[in-house]
């Protein structure tokens, strides 16, 4: 992303990892198989910033010649102007096409990118591999906002500690901030991802590069290493051997792309540019920055107006209307102002200042001043069932305050967000009211639990303590007689999901370990002298259908198969595959009753997401507020609760 130093461009092997880079980062986010890992091109970026930047830096401070306020101008000549021109033209692009629901988390990030704090808005949002940061057009400034807090520690530190302290300080700071990322991927991905103490060390080690691998024997020892890491460079991404393994990211694959970037740029061998390869290598590698700026929102805009996948033809049509942009981007506005000599830096800092205070105001008030008229009530509100508080701890007192309709409740709702998103209808459905034990991406599958890559194995543990927990409410609340079961049980099924077993660790799933535990829990509340009963997920889908809703409703674009917002039968059929096969096994050996809502809501062909006029689903799997009240007052859950329990 950030473009370095001006020596750089006489390096064509930093001109070719650059061209690499954000290629990898572009056919990863135009989702094509050809690079399965190739959003480590941001790694790669991370390597070279931090090699140019201390190498720039530190050759002022030694030579006298560096200055502050001359340091950061370049920075924001350089960085600033093609950057607000993306995030105004999103700004203005969003009025037009961007669901109200999403606005409020969208103007964060827009604040966030001219503050230089996208990476912590979105750590607080949602996780990068989350299904709704593929339509925030902002996303990926994140890596922007690391870079620019590493530019304003680097030129500090180095300033005020003694050069003959560098070397170890570097070294020192570089691997604690690695073993600190390694140490919080495992307990909040998110948060490893995002913040820069756990991503310095990346940044970090081109610092080394520029501090200590001077000198003939460092030399010979990267270029011995030279082919082996630009086979590294080019197969890792490729073949996308993190995510086969399961690995977390950021971690030892990125370990391993930094290092050979690290190799490749001490060894400095690429072969001069007068090659025709490398002399367009190194055009690309120039546009690097502006190809990586607006690639993004042509993905994210499309994601929105698009329900479900993308089809080929659309990505490739979109990657080369990106590529196209970002080259405008480079030649009219990111080359010009970078070359342009101003006569005095008022003259280019104050627009740049102006601009940024315009566009974060603007960004800070936009939520206020939209009128609330323009949000369909209730339709992306998260369901939460009674209450808010009834999120996992059950030793809360406002869990006990909200999160029971009575205060002798005779039914119990326990499961994860498909129980959170039926619980209120339940409670007006049943008589002798209803107390809710949920806790979100936490079936109760007794001693068994998943994680993906937004969650870790701390985690699933936190959702087997809970599942006991839960059984010991049952025991210690007398006036429970029905407990109504509900999980999204297919979600042990899904892509980068892991499992948690209490007695063996991590382990493979397959649909018999998952029965077991569903009828572990069912034979443990009825050993406590309980009536059981399941309800099944409704159709999910593969895309959005909440936000398809909302768009349909306010004559926002869409297009494609989907459009209708309708899911297919077929695609129901396909996600419920694995949740159908546990719950059969489960009917049969323990002898219990299913309730489910296929026969109202699906036919030969698709499953309707609205009854009437109102919008049943909050996003592509769970009910609105509206939605699970009129879905479980239209089949009669209550009655089919009481005559269900067994």
């Amino acid at each position: 992303m950030s473009t370095g130093a001006s020596f750089s461009a006489k390096r064509a092997d930093i001109q070719l990892l650059r061209a690499w880079a954000v290629i990898l980062v572009l056919l990863h986010h135009a989702d094509l198989p050809i690079a399965r890992a190739g959003y480590l091109g941001v790694d790669i970026f991370f390597v070279i910033s931090g090699f140019l930047m201390t190498r720039l830096i530190a050759d002022g401070i030694r030579e006298r010649t560096f200055s502050f306020r001359t340091f950061y101008y370049r920075r924001a000549k350089r960085l600033l102007p093609a950057s607000l021109a993306v995030v105004l033209i999103c700004l203005v692009l969003s009025a037009f096409l961007m669901a109200p629901s999403f606005q409020a988390e969208f103007f964060q990030t827009a604040l966030g990118a001219v503050t230089f704090t996208t990476n912590h808005v979105l750590a607080s949002q949602s996780g990068y591999f989350d299904a709704s940061a593929e339509v925030a057009p902002l996303l990926h400034y994140w890596s922007l906002a690391v870079e620019e807090q590493y530019y304003l520690v680097i030129p500090i530190v180095l300033f005020l500690c003694p050069a003959r302290f560098w070397k170890w300080g570097a070294l020192a700071a570089t691997i604690a901030s690695l073993l600190l990322c390694f140490a919080v991927v495992q307990k909040s991905p998110a948060t490893a991802f995002y913040i820069l103490p756990t991503r310095a060390w990346e940044m970090g080690i081109g610092s080394l590069i520029a501090i200590m691998f001077t000198g003939e024997r460092s030399l010979c020892a990267a270029r011995r290493a030279f082919w082996p890491a630009m086979f590294l460079l080019i197969a890792i991404p490729i073949l996308g051997v993190g995510d086969a393994l399961g690995l977390a990211h950021p971690g030892v694959e990125s370990l391993i792309v930094c290092l050979a970037t690290m190799a490749v740029l001490i060894a400095d061998r690429a072969p001069a540019q007068t090659s025709g390869v490398f002399r367009f290598a190194g055009k690309i590698g120039d546009a690097s920055y502006s190809l990586y700026l607006a690639h993004w929102p042509f993905f994210a805009f499309a994601r929105m107006a698009w329900p479900g996948e993308l089809p080929l033809e659309a990505r490739l049509i979109l990657l080369c209307c990106a590529i196209a942009t970002g080259l405008l981007l480079h030649w009219l506005i990111e080359r010009p102002i970078h070359r342009f000599r101003f006569s005095r830096p008022q003259l280019l800092t104050v627009p740049l200042i102006s601009a940024s205070t315009a566009i974060a105001a603007f960004a800070a008030l936009s939520p206020a001043l939209r009128s609330v008229d323009a949000i369909p009530t209730g339709l992306r509100s998260g369901n939460f069932g009674l209450s808010m508080a009834c999120s996992g701890d059950l030793q809360s007192q406002q869990w006990n305050r909200e999160c029971r309709s009575t205060q002798h409740p005779r039914v119990l709702v326990w499961g994860d967000s498909h129980a959170m998103h039926i619980a209120a209808g339940v409670a007006g459905a049943v008589e002798g009211g209803v107390i809710q034990a949920t806790l979100p991406a936490c079936p109760p599958t007794m001693g068994l639990s998943w994680f993906d890559a937004n969650m870790s194995e701390t985690d699933a543990r936190k959702c087997v303590a809970f599942n006991r927990q839960v059984l010991q409410l049952i025991e210690d609340e007398p006036s429970i007689q029905i407990v109504v079961l509900a999980g999204a049980h297919h979600a042990y099924f899904l892509d980068d999901v892991r499992t948690y077993d209490e007695q063996r660790g991590l382990i493979t799933v397959n649909v018999e370990n998952v029965a077991k535990a569903l009828e572990r829990t069912v034979a443990d509340i009825r050993r406590l002298g309980k009536r059981v009963v399941l309800v099944r997920s409704p159709p999910t889908a593969d895309f959005d259908v909440g936000l398809c809703l909302e768009r349909k409703q306010l004559g926002l674009p869409l297009i494609g198969p989907l459009a209708r917002c309708d899911i297919p039968r077929e695609m129901a059929r396909q996600r419920a595959a694995e949740a159908n096969e546990i719950l059969a096994k489960v009917e049969l050996r323990a002898g219990l009753s299913t309730i489910g809502f296929d026969d109202m809501l699906c036919d030969a062909t698709r499953c309707r997401t609205t009854l009437g006029s109102q919008h049943l689903y909050l996003d592509n799997s769970h009910l609105s507020i509206g939605g699970g009240e009129v879905l479980i007052r239209e089949l009669m859950i209550g009655e089919r609760i009481e005559k269900a329990a067994s």
